[in-house]
């Protein structure tokens, strides 16, 4: 996995947290995934493996490996820019 596609998956992650008010306040749920950075981040890794790497979208460890891997980057980034917008 690059570095464009970790940043293509946290670019992902922060559009649907921060900027898809039309799916925002119609389930709880889906509310409950949207406030957490580590449970977007894992959706927009296979959204993302599905975008760039179609082909590989059949694989179930590749399907595994690029949804935790997207979650854990989003995770980690997420929590420094918090860190660095408090300071």
């Amino acid at each position: 996995m690059s570095l464009f596609e970790l940043l293509f998956c946290y670019g992902l992650t922060f559009g649907m947290m921060n900027k898809t008010v039309w799916i925002q306040n119609r389930f709880k749920i889906l509310d409950d995934m949207l406030s957490c950075s580590y449970c977007t981040g894992f959706h927009a890794g296979w959204i993302s493996l599905l975008i760039l790497h179609p082909t590989l979208f059949k694989d179930p460890q590749t399907f595994l490996f690029w949804a935790f891997v997207s979650s854990s980057f989003s995770y980690i980034t997420d929590t420094f820019v918090a860190y660095l917008e408090e300071s």
